[in-house]
C-alpha cells in the first residue's frame, strides 16, 4: 500500500510511541526506532480489541437514549468518539504521516468500509493510539508481541514443548515454557522456561522473535520448578542461581532506612528485621545491583562471597576515581 495516512496526536503520546518502539527493540539494524513498522505492527494488533471497545460503547448509548433516531445516535456517538480530543485542545499535538504496509492491507480496508462511524479516518487512527497509549506498558507490550504471547500461554495452558527462536538467533527446540510474569516493580514481561537439557531461562518477552507450540508434552526438572517458583516470588527478571539458598543479611544504617523506604525500583522484599539487620532471599544479582546505590548506608553481613564482591565494587570505582 503506497498511500500514507495522517495523523495528529498529543506530543505526548507521539513521545509514547517513539519509546515503545525502542524499548521493545521494534527497530532497525542500526537500532534506531523504526515508527513506521511500529505502527503497523500495533495496528493490526489491536484494531479487532478497539472496535469491540467502540461497539460495546455504541450499544450502551443506544440503550442509554433509548431513542429510535438514528441519526441522534450517530450524533452522540461522534461526540463520544471525539471528546478526547475536545478535552485536550490545549495540549501540544505533533502531526505525522506513516504509511500501511501489507501486514495492515486487510485491517484498513476493514477499518475504512466498517469501522468508521461518521468521523475521519485520522480520527479513527487517533483514538486507536490513544487508547493505546492509556495501558499500562506491560499490557502494551502484549499488544505488540500479540502472536507470541498468545502462543506462551497456549502452550503453558496445554502444557505443551514449544519451539523459541530469540530474535538474537538463538534457538531452542523442545524447550518448556513454565510462565510468563511482569515483576511489581517493573514495566516488561518475562518468559520462564526450561531448554531441553534442563537449563533455565528467564527473557523478556519482546527478545523473542517466534514461539511455536509443539505436540509434546512439557516437562519440569523438580529442582527447577522450585526455583522457578522462587523466582516469580523474588525477581522473576534475574536467573535464581542453584547455589542461592544462603539468606543475604545486610545491616542499614539509618539513612539507609530511608534509603530503602524511598528507592522502590528493583527492591527485594525483606523477610524479617531484628536490630536494623535486614534478612533477604532471592537472586544475589538484584541484592548486590540494588544496594550499590547505598554506599555506606549498606553493609553486607553475609554471605562473605557477596560481601566481597561488593568490596571489590567499591575498591574498582575507588581506584579509578583516585586516577583522576
Amino acid at each position: 500500500m503506497e498511500e500514507k495516512i495522517k495523523i495528529s496526536i498529543s506530543e505526548e503520546i507521539y513521545e509514547l510511541l517513539k519509546k515503545d518502539s525502542f524499548d521493545f527493540d521494534v527497530t532497525h539494524k542500526n537500532k534506531k526506532i523504526n515508527l513506521n513498522l511500529f505502527l503497523n505492527i500495533l495496528i493490526a494488533n489491536y484494531y479487532e480489541d478497539f472496535s469491540k471497545i467502540d461497539l460495546s460503547i455504541n450499544k450502551n448509548i443506544s440503550k442509554i437514549i433509548n431513542n429510535d433516531d438514528p441519526e441522534l445516535i450517530k450524533r452522540i456517538i461522534q461526540t463520544v468518539n471525539n471528546s478526547d480530543s475536545l478535552l485536550k485542545k490545549k495540549e501540544k499535538t505533533k502531526s505525522f504521516s506513516f504509511r500501511p504496509t501489507k501486514l495492515i492491507e486487510k485491517a484498513v480496508v476493514h477499518i475504512t468500509n466498517y469501522l468508521i462511524n461518521g468521523e475521519s479516518i485520522s480520527s479513527f487512527y487517533r483514538r486507536l493510539l490513544t487508547s493505546y497509549s492509556k495501558k499500562i506498558k506491560n499490557e502494551r507490550e502484549k499488544i505488540i508481541f500479540k502472536e507470541t504471547y498468545n502462543n506462551i500461554l497456549n502452550s503453558i495452558k496445554e502444557r505443551k514443548e514449544t519451539f523459541i527462536e530469540f530474535k538474537s538467533g538463538a534457538i531452542y527446540k523442545n524447550a518448556s515454557i513454565y510462565d510468563i510474569k511482569t515483576p511489581k516493580d517493573e514495566f516488561y514481561n518475562y518468559v520462564l522456561f526450561e531448554t531441553n537439557n534442563g537449563i533455565r531461562v528467564t527473557v523478556r518477552l519482546c527478545k523473542i522473535k517466534q514461539v511455536i507450540v509443539l505436540l509434546s508434552p512439557a516437562s519440569f526438572l523438580d529442582k527447577n520448578i522450585i526455583l522457578f517458583k522462587k523466582s516469580i516470588k523474588y525477581g522473576v527478571q534475574y536467573l535464581l542461581e542453584d547455589n542461592e539458598n544462603e539468606p543475604v543479611k545486610i545491616a542499614l544504617s539509618s539513612k539507609g532506612i530511608k534509603l530503602y523506604n524511598r528507592i522502590y525500583l528493583y527492591r527485594p522484599d525483606y523477610e524479617e528485621v531484628t536490630n536494623n539487620v535486614y534478612i533477604f532471599y532471592g537472586p544475589y544479582e538484584q541484592i548486590i545491583q540494588y544496594f550499590r546505590r547505598f554506599g555506606k548506608e549498606a553493609f553486607i553481613v553475609s554471605p562473605l562471597s557477596l560481601r566481597k564482591k561488593m568490596e571489590y565494587f567499591y575498591s574498582d570505582a575507588y581506584k579509578r576515581y583516585k586516577r583522576y
